[in-house]
């Protein structure tokens, strides 16, 4: 499993440890920011750090706007390796679309690849070597909810090198997603929903403790969380050691953070805007730190880990207004 994915896979399986919580402690609330009728959380500056020393090092975000993604090289074939998340079990016989462009769309066009997993979970895919690629793995019904796995997405994963190999997928099975909600809320999950995860990083790929998610729907207005409702959308950020924590409301030291009970469409989907915010220097206000596009599903799960901005954006991407 790649390492970047596996520490989003940690923080959506310890989001199933945690039963009953309540929402954030008033005390650690402080004087709100808005930005016309949205209220900020008050944050640290931006660092990196460990559990007992969170603020070991500034963030480093100097590359902002600078930054590009991966620069894809020649072609190359190598193993997919469909896994269970947290399970790792082989996903046999189910269906995938794999995007060597990273573009996630409705359709298994250009240039997407479409295969069903074999009897060991695998399959041959082709694509740039060291470019980020999507994948989709679609519903399948197994003999229980454990190997019954939901239509998830991840998106900006990184090939092998020009020397091929493998690399490893994850499917979420519907165990493990009626788990997550429950556990963060304590309330069943509203059907036709969807759940989106992932880490804040830094321009050293460094996750980050001060950060902020906020979310917008395709025609740019915000998603905001509801406290008060358990089954609004509601976001989520972990106590530095992976574990969910009903009291923060910024990313701790590992960076993590999820949203559930996200509006998604009845067929389809949606694409939605991920921006990462925080406090750059000491004392002064929150920035936009970085931006994502990502896709979600009616029940599905989406996996998103959001670096610092890019130059890079394709023409017409919403993180580059």
């Amino acid at each position: 499993m790649h390492a970047r994915f596996s520490r989003t896979s940690a923080a959506l399986a310890a989001l199933t440890a945690l039963a009953g919580c309540s929402g954030p402690s008033t005390a650690d609330s402080g004087t709100p920011m808005e930005d016309g009728s949205i209220v900020f959380p008050v944050t640290p500056s931006l660092s990196v750090g460990t559990p007992s020393n969170p603020t070991r090092d500034v963030a480093s975000f100097a590359c902002i706007g600078t930054a590009t993604g991966p620069m894809p090289a020649a072609d190359v074939t190598y193993t997919f390796q469909l896994r269970g998340f947290g399970s790792g079990d082989a996903v046999r016989s189910t269906d995938v679309w794999f995007f060597p462009d990273n573009v996630v769309r409705e359709s298994c066009t250009g240039g997407c690849q479409e295969f069903t997993t074999d009897d060991m979970g695998n399959a041959m895919v082709t694509s740039p070597a060291g470019g980020w690629y999507a994948y989709r793995v679609f519903f399948h019904m197994g003999g229980s909810m454990a190997s019954t796995y939901v239509d998830s997405v991840q998106i900006n994963e990184p090939a092998p090198g020009p020397g091929g190999g493998s690399v490893d997928a994850n499917a979420v099975s519907t165990a493990t997603l009626n788990l997550i909600p429950a556990a963060i809320t304590g309330v069943p999950r509203p059907a036709g929903t969807a759940l989106v995860a992932g880490e804040i990083r830094d321009c050293d790929d460094n996750p980050v403790r001060g950060g902020f998610i906020r979310i917008f729907n395709g025609a740019g207005s915000e998603i905001v969380s509801n406290w008060e409702d358990g089954t609004a959308p509601q976001m989520r950020y972990f106590d530095g050691e992976e574990n969910p924590d009903d009291r923060s409301t910024y990313t701790q030291v590992d960076g993590l953070f999820a949203s559930i009970n996200l509006p998604a469409p009845e067929t389809g989907i949606a694409a939605m805007r991920i921006e990462s915010w925080g406090v750059v220097t000491e004392g002064g206000t929150a920035q936009r730190l970085g931006c994502e596009q990502v896709g979600v599903y009616a029940d599905g799960v989406s996996i998103v880990n959001v670096g610092p901005l890019r130059n890079d954006y394709p023409v017409g991407h919403p993180c580059a207004d």
